[in-house]
Protein backbone atom coordinates (compact mmCIF):
# COMPACT_ATOMS: atom_id res chain seq x y z
CA UNK A 1 0.00 0.00 0.00
CA UNK A 2 1.51 3.28 -0.85
CA UNK A 3 2.14 5.54 2.06
CA UNK A 4 1.00 9.21 1.80
CA UNK A 5 4.14 11.83 1.06
CA UNK A 6 4.64 14.46 3.28
CA UNK A 7 3.20 12.73 6.12
CA UNK A 8 0.82 15.31 8.22
CA UNK A 9 2.42 16.17 11.70
CA UNK A 10 0.07 16.09 14.30
CA UNK A 11 -1.74 19.46 15.23
CA UNK A 12 0.33 21.67 17.60
CA UNK A 13 -1.29 22.14 20.58
CA UNK A 14 -1.89 25.87 21.08
CA UNK A 15 -1.59 26.68 17.47
CA UNK A 16 -5.25 27.72 17.00
CA UNK A 17 -5.08 29.84 20.10
CA UNK A 18 -2.16 31.31 18.71
CA UNK A 19 -3.32 32.36 15.64
CA UNK A 20 -6.34 33.65 17.10
CA UNK A 21 -4.52 36.22 19.37
CA UNK A 22 -2.40 37.36 17.04
CA UNK A 23 -4.95 38.14 14.57
CA UNK A 24 -7.33 39.69 17.03
CA UNK A 25 -4.50 41.91 19.40
CA UNK A 26 -3.76 45.30 18.31
CA UNK A 27 -0.99 45.76 19.89
CA UNK A 28 0.71 42.75 21.70
CA UNK A 29 3.45 42.80 23.81
CA UNK A 30 6.65 41.99 22.50
CA UNK A 31 7.34 39.08 24.79
CA UNK A 32 4.10 37.26 23.73
CA UNK A 33 4.85 37.63 20.69
CA UNK A 34 8.12 36.24 20.38
CA UNK A 35 7.00 33.31 22.54
CA UNK A 36 3.75 32.64 20.34
CA UNK A 37 5.95 32.45 17.26
CA UNK A 38 8.08 29.94 18.99
CA UNK A 39 5.73 28.09 19.35
CA UNK A 40 4.24 28.14 16.22
CA UNK A 41 8.02 27.60 14.79
CA UNK A 42 7.43 24.08 16.19
CA UNK A 43 4.54 23.52 14.13
CA UNK A 44 6.91 24.32 10.76
CA UNK A 45 9.84 22.48 11.99
CA UNK A 46 7.95 19.11 12.50
CA UNK A 47 6.46 19.64 8.82
CA UNK A 48 7.66 16.68 6.76
CA UNK A 49 8.97 14.48 9.65
CA UNK A 50 7.49 11.68 11.14
CA UNK A 51 5.68 12.81 14.70
CA UNK A 52 8.49 11.33 17.27
CA UNK A 53 8.61 12.00 21.23
CA UNK A 54 11.25 14.84 21.08
CA UNK A 55 9.03 16.94 18.92
CA UNK A 56 6.05 16.56 20.28
CA UNK A 57 7.73 17.31 23.87
CA UNK A 58 9.15 20.44 22.39
CA UNK A 59 6.08 21.75 21.26
CA UNK A 60 4.45 21.47 25.08
CA UNK A 61 7.46 23.01 26.46
CA UNK A 62 6.79 25.50 23.71
CA UNK A 63 3.81 25.95 24.99
CA UNK A 64 3.98 26.36 28.59
CA UNK A 65 6.37 28.85 27.87
CA UNK A 66 3.98 31.07 25.85
CA UNK A 67 1.24 30.60 28.63
CA UNK A 68 3.60 31.76 31.32
CA UNK A 69 4.60 34.57 29.38
CA UNK A 70 1.40 35.75 28.47
CA UNK A 71 0.46 35.69 32.51
CA UNK A 72 3.58 37.64 33.29
CA UNK A 73 2.48 40.44 30.21
CA UNK A 74 -1.06 40.69 31.53
CA UNK A 75 -2.66 38.30 29.20
CA UNK A 76 -4.63 35.81 31.67
CA UNK A 77 -7.33 35.16 28.91
CA UNK A 78 -4.87 34.24 26.56
CA UNK A 79 -2.44 32.14 29.27
CA UNK A 80 -5.79 30.57 30.16
CA UNK A 81 -6.39 28.76 26.74
CA UNK A 82 -3.08 27.81 26.18
CA UNK A 83 -3.00 26.27 29.67
CA UNK A 84 -6.57 24.37 28.69
CA UNK A 85 -4.72 23.43 25.41
CA UNK A 86 -2.51 21.95 27.02
CA UNK A 87 -4.47 19.83 29.29
CA UNK A 88 -6.03 18.99 26.74
CA UNK A 89 -3.09 16.55 26.02
CA UNK A 90 -1.61 16.09 28.98
CA UNK A 91 -3.92 16.14 31.63
CA UNK A 92 -1.59 15.13 34.39
CA UNK A 93 0.84 18.11 33.82
CA UNK A 94 1.74 20.04 37.13
CA UNK A 95 2.59 23.04 35.52
CA UNK A 96 -0.47 23.06 32.94
CA UNK A 97 -2.55 22.79 35.85
CA UNK A 98 -0.39 25.47 38.19
CA UNK A 99 -0.23 27.80 34.64
CA UNK A 100 -4.05 27.53 34.89
CA UNK A 101 -4.53 28.09 38.35
CA UNK A 102 -2.62 31.53 38.30
CA UNK A 103 -4.59 32.56 35.23
CA UNK A 104 -7.86 31.96 36.86
CA UNK A 105 -6.41 33.67 40.02
CA UNK A 106 -5.84 36.72 37.47
CA UNK A 107 -9.04 36.65 35.87
CA UNK A 108 -10.86 36.85 39.11
CA UNK A 109 -12.57 33.44 39.09
CA UNK A 110 -11.22 32.36 42.52
CA UNK A 111 -13.62 29.23 43.05
CA UNK A 112 -12.11 27.90 39.75
CA UNK A 113 -8.66 28.84 40.83
CA UNK A 114 -8.67 26.46 43.83
CA UNK A 115 -9.85 24.13 42.32
CA UNK A 116 -6.89 24.34 39.69
CA UNK A 117 -4.40 24.48 42.70
CA UNK A 118 -5.91 21.67 44.20
CA UNK A 119 -5.18 19.47 40.97
CA UNK A 120 -1.54 21.02 40.86
CA UNK A 121 -1.37 19.67 45.29
CA UNK A 122 -2.52 16.24 43.91
CA UNK A 123 0.00 15.96 41.39
CA UNK A 124 2.96 17.36 43.09
CA UNK A 125 5.66 14.77 45.06
CA UNK A 126 4.99 14.21 48.72
CA UNK A 127 1.83 16.55 48.79
CA UNK A 128 3.79 19.94 49.14
CA UNK A 129 1.48 22.76 49.75
CA UNK A 130 1.78 25.81 47.06
CA UNK A 131 2.35 28.88 48.58
CA UNK A 132 0.09 30.92 46.24
CA UNK A 133 -2.45 27.80 46.47
CA UNK A 134 -2.53 28.51 50.46
CA UNK A 135 -2.83 32.51 50.24
CA UNK A 136 -5.83 32.23 47.42
CA UNK A 137 -7.34 30.25 49.75
CA UNK A 138 -7.19 32.66 52.85
CA UNK A 139 -8.02 35.88 50.62
CA UNK A 140 -10.61 33.97 49.31
CA UNK A 141 -12.28 33.17 52.96
CA UNK A 142 -11.49 36.69 54.29
CA UNK A 143 -13.12 38.15 51.34
CA UNK A 144 -16.45 36.47 51.84
CA UNK A 145 -16.20 37.34 55.63
CA UNK A 146 -15.95 40.57 54.68
CA UNK A 147 -18.67 40.50 52.54
CA UNK A 148 -21.01 39.18 54.83
CA UNK A 149 -20.63 42.74 57.12
CA UNK A 150 -21.85 44.73 54.04
CA UNK A 151 -24.66 42.43 51.58
CA UNK A 152 -26.59 44.29 49.02
CA UNK A 153 -22.91 46.11 48.73
CA UNK A 154 -21.11 46.89 44.72
CA UNK A 155 -18.15 45.30 47.13
CA UNK A 156 -20.46 42.78 47.86
CA UNK A 157 -21.28 42.07 44.65
CA UNK A 158 -17.78 42.14 43.64
CA UNK A 159 -16.91 39.66 45.93
CA UNK A 160 -19.55 36.90 44.84
CA UNK A 161 -19.60 37.80 41.13
CA UNK A 162 -15.47 37.03 41.10
CA UNK A 163 -14.81 40.35 39.10
CA UNK A 164 -10.96 40.49 38.34
CA UNK A 165 -9.00 41.35 41.59
CA UNK A 166 -8.02 45.11 41.40
CA UNK A 167 -12.12 45.65 40.97
CA UNK A 168 -12.34 44.08 43.98
CA UNK A 169 -9.56 45.23 46.04
CA UNK A 170 -10.81 48.74 44.77
CA UNK A 171 -14.49 48.05 46.26
CA UNK A 172 -12.90 47.25 49.42
CA UNK A 173 -10.70 50.16 50.05
CA UNK A 174 -14.17 51.73 49.15
CA UNK A 175 -16.61 50.41 51.32
CA UNK A 176 -14.41 50.50 54.02
CA UNK A 177 -13.66 54.12 53.73
CA UNK A 178 -17.68 54.45 53.67
CA UNK A 179 -17.63 53.06 56.32
CA UNK A 180 -15.56 54.63 58.17
CA UNK A 181 -17.19 58.02 57.58
CA UNK A 182 -20.37 57.34 57.94
CA UNK A 183 -19.84 55.46 61.07
CA UNK A 184 -16.63 56.00 63.01
CA UNK A 185 -14.28 53.70 63.72
CA UNK A 186 -15.45 52.54 67.55
CA UNK A 187 -18.44 50.66 65.83
CA UNK A 188 -17.60 46.84 66.37
CA UNK A 189 -18.49 46.14 62.93
CA UNK A 190 -16.45 48.96 61.30
CA UNK A 191 -13.48 47.60 63.37
CA UNK A 192 -14.26 43.65 62.39
CA UNK A 193 -14.17 44.98 58.76
CA UNK A 194 -10.82 46.99 59.24
CA UNK A 195 -9.21 44.10 60.42
CA UNK A 196 -10.13 41.73 57.64
CA UNK A 197 -9.05 44.74 55.23
CA UNK A 198 -5.76 44.97 56.69
CA UNK A 199 -5.48 41.22 56.58
CA UNK A 200 -6.65 40.92 52.99
CA UNK A 201 -4.36 43.75 52.29
CA UNK A 202 -1.13 41.91 54.06
CA UNK A 203 -1.95 38.44 52.37
CA UNK A 204 -2.37 40.85 48.57
CA UNK A 205 0.97 42.25 49.42
CA UNK A 206 3.12 39.30 49.28
CA UNK A 207 6.34 40.00 47.61
CA UNK A 208 9.32 38.42 48.75
CA UNK A 209 12.87 40.00 49.93
CA UNK A 210 14.83 41.56 46.92
CA UNK A 211 17.64 39.44 47.47
CA UNK A 212 16.91 35.76 49.02
CA UNK A 213 20.67 35.05 48.32
CA UNK A 214 21.63 36.06 51.79
CA UNK A 215 23.53 33.05 53.32
CA UNK A 216 21.39 31.58 56.29
CA UNK A 217 18.11 33.72 55.90
CA UNK A 218 15.11 32.99 54.99
CA UNK A 219 12.36 35.45 53.82
CA UNK A 220 9.09 36.44 56.67
CA UNK A 221 6.06 37.29 55.58
CA UNK A 222 3.12 39.14 57.14
CA UNK A 223 1.38 35.52 57.15
CA UNK A 224 4.82 33.77 58.63
CA UNK A 225 5.01 36.52 61.36
CA UNK A 226 1.24 35.79 62.53
CA UNK A 227 1.81 32.28 62.57
CA UNK A 228 5.40 32.36 64.47
CA UNK A 229 3.81 34.41 67.18
CA UNK A 230 0.87 32.41 67.42
CA UNK A 231 -0.08 32.57 71.21
CA UNK A 232 3.25 34.02 72.53
CA UNK A 233 3.34 37.30 74.43
CA UNK A 234 5.33 40.08 72.72
CA UNK A 235 7.43 43.03 74.43
CA UNK A 236 8.17 45.48 72.13
CA UNK A 237 10.74 47.74 73.29
CA UNK A 238 11.34 51.06 71.86
CA UNK A 239 15.24 52.85 71.61
CA UNK A 240 15.86 53.68 75.34
CA UNK A 241 13.33 51.35 77.25
CA UNK A 242 14.14 49.83 80.16
CA UNK A 243 14.76 45.65 79.88
CA UNK A 244 11.61 43.73 79.97
CA UNK A 245 11.05 40.75 82.93
CA UNK A 246 11.90 37.16 81.92
CA UNK A 247 8.29 35.94 81.45
CA UNK A 248 8.40 33.89 77.98
CA UNK A 249 7.41 36.80 75.64
CA UNK A 250 9.56 37.35 72.57
CA UNK A 251 11.47 40.48 72.62
CA UNK A 252 11.55 43.03 69.81
CA UNK A 253 14.01 45.89 69.75
CA UNK A 254 12.59 48.64 67.94
CA UNK A 255 15.59 50.52 66.76
CA UNK A 256 19.24 50.28 67.73
CA UNK A 257 19.80 48.82 70.94
CA UNK A 258 23.35 47.22 72.89
CA UNK A 259 25.06 44.02 72.24
CA UNK A 260 24.36 42.64 75.75
CA UNK A 261 20.91 43.45 75.52
CA UNK A 262 18.57 40.43 74.89
CA UNK A 263 16.72 40.47 71.47
CA UNK A 264 14.24 37.68 69.54
CA UNK A 265 14.09 40.45 66.96
CA UNK A 266 14.96 43.99 65.12
CA UNK A 267 12.69 45.86 63.97
CA UNK A 268 14.36 49.25 62.10
CA UNK A 269 14.18 51.46 59.06
CA UNK A 270 15.57 52.53 55.78
CA UNK A 271 16.31 55.75 57.26
CA UNK A 272 18.66 54.13 60.60
CA UNK A 273 21.23 52.75 58.26
CA UNK A 274 23.24 49.77 58.97
CA UNK A 275 22.75 50.54 63.05
CA UNK A 276 22.57 47.20 64.25
CA UNK A 277 22.21 44.77 61.59
CA UNK A 278 25.46 42.79 62.92
CA UNK A 279 23.46 41.60 66.05
CA UNK A 280 22.57 38.43 65.95
CA UNK A 281 18.33 37.83 66.13
CA UNK A 282 15.98 35.49 64.88
CA UNK A 283 13.43 38.06 63.15
CA UNK A 284 14.87 40.81 61.52
CA UNK A 285 11.85 43.77 59.83
CA UNK A 286 13.27 46.43 57.98
CA UNK A 287 10.10 49.21 57.49
CA UNK A 288 11.03 52.01 54.62
CA UNK A 289 8.71 53.88 52.01
CA UNK A 290 10.37 54.14 49.55
CA UNK A 291 10.82 50.88 47.52
CA UNK A 292 13.95 51.08 45.65
CA UNK A 293 15.85 52.52 49.20
CA UNK A 294 14.26 49.24 50.84
CA UNK A 295 15.46 46.95 48.41
CA UNK A 296 18.82 48.48 48.79
CA UNK A 297 18.69 48.33 52.47
CA UNK A 298 18.00 44.55 52.17
CA UNK A 299 20.87 44.23 50.72
CA UNK A 300 22.88 45.92 53.69
CA UNK A 301 21.61 42.74 55.91
CA UNK A 302 24.58 41.28 57.50
CA UNK A 303 24.16 36.99 56.43
CA UNK A 304 24.20 34.68 59.37
CA UNK A 305 22.79 38.05 61.53
CA UNK A 306 19.15 37.02 61.37
CA UNK A 307 17.17 33.65 60.57
CA UNK A 308 13.92 35.49 59.04
CA UNK A 309 14.18 38.64 56.94
CA UNK A 310 10.83 40.68 56.14
CA UNK A 311 9.88 40.62 52.91
CA UNK A 312 7.76 43.72 51.14
CA UNK A 313 3.81 42.56 52.80
CA UNK A 314 6.48 43.90 56.09
CA UNK A 315 7.45 46.82 55.06
CA UNK A 316 5.11 49.82 55.35
CA UNK A 317 1.90 48.00 56.87
CA UNK A 318 0.74 50.83 57.75
CA UNK A 319 -0.63 52.49 54.43
CA UNK A 320 -3.80 51.21 54.59
CA UNK A 321 -6.84 53.13 55.84
CA UNK A 322 -8.17 49.75 57.83
CA UNK A 323 -5.10 51.18 60.27
CA UNK A 324 -6.31 54.49 60.83
CA UNK A 325 -2.41 55.55 61.08
CA UNK A 326 -2.79 59.47 59.45
CA UNK A 327 -0.30 61.32 59.06
CA UNK A 328 3.25 61.25 59.91
CA UNK A 329 4.60 57.81 59.26
CA UNK A 330 4.49 55.84 63.02
CA UNK A 331 8.01 55.39 64.87
CA UNK A 332 8.56 51.47 64.81
CA UNK A 333 7.88 50.21 67.93
CA UNK A 334 3.90 52.02 67.10
CA UNK A 335 4.10 50.38 63.63
CA UNK A 336 4.80 46.87 65.33
CA UNK A 337 2.30 47.73 68.12
CA UNK A 338 -0.63 48.44 65.29
CA UNK A 339 0.59 45.44 63.31
CA UNK A 340 0.26 42.87 65.90
CA UNK A 341 -3.31 44.32 67.57
CA UNK A 342 -4.79 43.96 63.91
CA UNK A 343 -3.14 40.26 62.89
CA UNK A 344 -4.71 39.16 66.73
CA UNK A 345 -2.25 36.43 67.48
CA UNK A 346 -0.61 37.27 70.66
CA UNK A 347 -2.51 37.06 73.93
CA UNK A 348 -1.06 40.11 74.91
CA UNK A 349 1.30 43.07 73.37
CA UNK A 350 3.55 45.19 75.88
CA UNK A 351 5.28 48.75 74.85
CA UNK A 352 8.31 49.67 77.31
CA UNK A 353 9.76 52.73 76.59
CA UNK A 354 6.45 54.52 75.76
CA UNK A 355 7.06 57.85 77.11
CA UNK A 356 9.45 58.10 74.85
CA UNK A 357 6.53 58.21 71.76
CA UNK A 358 4.92 61.78 70.53
CA UNK A 359 1.67 62.27 71.74
CA UNK A 360 0.30 61.83 67.94
CA UNK A 361 1.77 58.29 68.21
CA UNK A 362 0.04 57.41 71.79
CA UNK A 363 -3.25 58.19 70.57
CA UNK A 364 -2.81 55.76 67.52
CA UNK A 365 -2.64 52.99 70.23
CA UNK A 366 -5.73 54.01 72.18
CA UNK A 367 -7.54 51.83 70.83
CA UNK A 368 -5.55 48.93 70.86
CA UNK A 369 -5.12 46.04 73.42
CA UNK A 370 -1.37 47.20 73.70
CA UNK A 371 -0.29 47.78 77.22
CA UNK A 372 2.19 50.78 77.77
CA UNK A 373 5.05 50.24 80.14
Amino acid sequence: MRTPWPLRPAPTPGLAESAAYLARASSPPPAVTRALGELLATRFASAGASPSGSSASAAFDALLHAGRTALDCGQPALALELADSALGRRRASRAAWRLRAGALEALGRATQAVEAYERHRALTPRGDPAAAYTALLERRRLLLEAAELAPGSAFAAAVHEELPPEEVHAAFTDRLTAALREHGAAVPEVRRLARLYAAYRLIVAHGRMADPALAGTAPLSAGDLRNRLAGRPVALVAPGGPTPPEDGSLVLRCGSFRADERADGHVTTVAAGTKCLDRPVAYRIILGEDLTAWREALRTAVPGAQRYLGDESLRRPLTDPALLAGGAPAAPAVTMALLLDFLDATPHVRLYGSERLTAADRDRLKETRTVLR
